[in-house]
């Protein structure tokens, strides 16, 4: 079981994309009104699939045989039907319709500052005080990373080329047009708008909404080269694509395997890699509940992965030093820190030498499978020694 949306991402995403490229040919109403709802759903699955507007509405405007006003008119109202609801609830439950602090993450300056507390230190002052050449340099390393995950991931490594072939072969159809200018605005987007997030995989998740288009191309661009190859090469070509055919798929499987040993299952099928934190926080919450039956919250490093194992309320440990962290328990009403190897930095001497905040009380320890040690603290009032 899984709270993933990746799976459900790539099918309405694709599906929107699918719409667009039916509606631009044909023209119907009623289908630009679908594309708005799928982009709308898409949305709802991931925060960026708002950007599936930009080709939605590029066709409706441009590409429409006609009526293009009331076809862009109707992919919005799709894509409001769907959305009102949640932001109406989001100004309910929050004052809010959209997430409060939502703005503050154009200023980030590293991935752990999306952790920051308060958030109000993320401002347009710090970000422009780090420099143009800190800044640039990030959003590159990000372009660079993102275009690797394209060429590994989404093109399998060796299947890209493929991809790239056929795409340009049906560079007209409306489906690979549009499928480019999504492409590139996540690309633009996940790189120098939100690079640390897109780097750390926002950009793979988003780009799920191609693979449907990508696997289609896949085929077809294998069958071009072949053909090309074999007339090259004086080879028969049905042969040579039975043969190509079966090779792709059969790779692929090989390293979807490999990869499914190696970060899935970890080479010990009785204990899977992928279960290994939730074995450590089932471990922990069952010390916790030795030492203190009804804790109040605790501050962990993964909340909802905790709240799972102990069904204990759970916040993030905030990014900074253990000053940081004091405000945070004192303005959430944190009873426990619950404190492993993958810390902040400015919590590392507190992980090494955990004596040395005297506000906080080691308790317990943990040891993980990888043999690092998880500390249960618990914090005190003030005035209390440990």
């Amino acid at each position: 079981m899984t709270t993933d949306t990746f799976a459900l991402f790539a099918l309405v995403g694709g599906g929107a994309m699918a719409a667009m490229a039916s509606a631009a040919e044909r023209g119907r109403p009623l289908r630009w009104l679908v594309v708005g709802v799928l982009t709308g759903l898409a949305h709802l699955a991931r925060a960026d699939g708002v950007l599936l507007l930009a080709p939605g509405l590029l066709a409706a405007v441009f590409w429409s045989k006609e009526r293009r006003t009331s076809s862009a008119f109707l992919v919005l109202a799709g894509y409001f039907a769907v959305m009102t609801p949640w932001w109406a609830r989001g100004a309910l439950a929050g004052d809010s319709p959209l997430p409060l602090g939502l703005n503050r993450t154009l200023w980030l300056l590293r991935y752990e500052d999306l952790f920051s507390y308060p958030a109000s230190i993320l401002t347009p002052e710090r970000w422009w005080a780090a420099g143009l050449t800190a800044i640039g340099r990030d959003r590159l390393q990000a372009l660079l990373t993102n275009l690797q995950s394209l060429i590994a991931v989404n093109g399998l490594i060796f299947l890209g080329p493929f991809m790239i072939v056929a795409a340009v072969e049906n560079r007209r159809e409306p489906i690979v047009r549009l499928s480019g200018v999504y492409l590139a605005v996540l690309i633009g987007v996940m790189s120098f708008v939100f690079p640390y997030a897109g780097a750390r995989g926002g950009f793979f998740h988003s780009s799920s909404a191609l693979m449907p288009v990508l696997w289609a191309l896949a085929p077809l661009g294998l069958r071009r080269t072949v053909r090309w190859a074999a007339e090259l090469r004086g080879w028969v070509v049905e042969r040579a694509q039975t043969l190509y055919g079966w090779t792709a798929p059969a790779l692929a499987g090989l390293f979807t395997f490999g990869l499914l040993w190696l970060r899935v299952i970890g080479g010990t099928p009785s204990e899977p890699a992928w279960s290994g934190s939730a074995a450590a926080y089932v471990a922990v919450a069952a010390e916790l509940d030795s030492l203190d039956p009804s804790p109040p919250a605790v501050a962990v490093n993964n909340p909802p992965g905790f709240f799972l194992a102990s069904r204990s309320p759970s916040v993030m440990i905030p990014n900074g030093p253990p000053e940081v962290l004091r405000a945070a328990t004192a303005r959430f009403n944190i009873g426990w820190v619950i404190l492993d190897a993958n810390r902040p930095e400015g919590l590392a001497g507190l992980y090494e030498t955990p004596s040395s905040v005297t506000w906080l009380h080691l308790a317990r320890r943990v040891q993980e499978s990888r043999g690092e040690d998880i500390l249960l603290l618990r914090v005190l009032p003030e005035g209390v020694e440990p």
